[in-house]
């Protein structure tokens, strides 16, 4: 975006101070707006997450075939081996239901943005307070020199105004640059990564409970196999035995 440079040329001869001002805040809504959405969950984040549940959704698909196929087993070991591999299916879908309602959870957390934007605020008004108090001080201070090297100029109604007019001024001035500064540029940049950090927390547990879930149920399943394979090979001794 380009802006137009005579006008500004113009604007800042007339009045620097509210120039200056201006094209800050200019550059700073050009900066937000190029700055990611605090608590958006990005494409790749989405996609391993739909990958997840796919995957997941298919290994349970494949246990549960697994189960129908030895469940007329009655032996007692084999039962319990199904009553834990039913505990394991119940767990994974369940967690098929938690990993939608993670990723949303830090979108859902926008109050630690306005926590972030009101502490900076109060910052700014004591700093603000602080500085102006300085000011004054500085400003008696120096008065109060003047008087005692020139008393007939330093005592002159002119003076002080102009001293109390710039004291004024540079009070005002810092608490634009300060409220510019701390809430505005800081606060938007806390916040963003505060953003960050919840979906980084929620984007770990998410991935540690897939990770848990594809490991039980790989187990599960692999269990599952090595329990029909010998149900099978039983089956095939006795019709030999019949034979």
């Amino acid at each position: 975006m380009s802006l137009p440079l005579a006008d500004i040329t113009q604007n800042y001869r007339s009045s620097a101070d509210r120039t200056k001002e201006a094209l800050h805040k200019i550059q700073q809504c050009l900066d937000r707006n190029n700055m990611r959405h605090p608590g958006s969950v990005g494409p790749q984040q989405v996609f391993r997450s739909q990958h997840s549940e796919k995957l997941i959704q298919g290994m349970c698909q494949q246990l549960e075939d697994s189960l129908q196929r030895i469940s007329y087993c009655n032996t007692q070991v084999v039962q319990d081996d199904i009553k834990s591999a039913r505990e394991v299916l119940q767990n994974a879908r369940e967690s098929l239901k938690l990993l939608p309602s993670l990723c949303d959870e830090t979108i859902k957390c926008s109050s630690v943005g306005d926590l972030v934007m009101d502490i900076l605020s109060d910052a700014t008004s004591t700093l603000t307070q602080e500085i102006t108090k300085n000011l004054q001080e500085l400003g008696q201070g120096l008065i109060g020199l003047a008087e005692s090297v020139c008393p007939w100029v330093a005592q002159r109604s002119s003076v002080c105004k102009s001293l109390s007019e710039c004291m004024s001024k540079k009070s005002k001035q810092a608490e634009i640059f300060l409220r510019s500064r701390l809430v505005e540029t800081a606060g938007e940049i806390i916040s963003t990564r505060l953003s960050e950090l919840r979906q980084a927390l929620a984007v770990t547990l998410a991935e540690t409970m897939v990770e848990q879930v594809l490991q039980d149920l790989t187990a599960t399943q692999d269990k599952m196999v090595t329990r029909i394979v010998f149900v099978l090979y039983f089956m095939c001794l006795k019709l030999s035995w019949y034979s």
